[in-house]
């Protein structure tokens, strides 16, 4: 399974912060942190070192059968709180694709995406577009 979404709980700093890491098989890291207290949710997706070290067309490619198999995946499981999860991280994955096809996406960093109805900030396109980024 490309995807299999085990989450293991931190507590950091005896807060209401909360971390789980996604145990992923793919391109990057996912954690998913939730601070109560402020009412934040966020996913941080941190590309791996392997997938940062290919040339572009096997990121793409690489990237195109992962998408693929979270896709079977995501079929196949009977877990309905695993296949939410998955299905949050496919689209954010589908909506990365293509600046990812274009070079446009800093592997080095660490993308954050805010979850919710209330977050604030840009598009993601506007993200990668340049606008934002420092």
């Amino acid at each position: 399974m490309a995807c299999q979404v085990c989450y293991t709980l931190l507590n950091r700093f005896k807060s209401s912060k909360r971390v789980k890491t996604m145990e992923i098989q793919g391109p990057f890291q996912i954690e998913y942190t939730e601070d109560a207290d402020a009412g934040i949710r966020e996913l941080h997706f941190t590309f791996t070192g392997l997938f940062r070290a290919l040339g572009l067309a096997q990121r793409v490619a690489t990237f195109e059968a992962y998408l693929s198999q979270l896709a079977e995946d995501i079929n196949n499981t009977n877990d309905i709180g695993n296949r939410q999860g998955m299905i949050t991280v496919f689209q954010i994955s589908e909506q990365l694709f293509p600046h990812l096809q274009a070079d446009e996406v800093p592997l080095n960093e660490t993308l954050v995406v805010e979850l919710g109805e209330q977050t604030e900030g840009t598009s993601l396109s506007e993200l990668l577009s340049g606008s934002r980024l420092n």
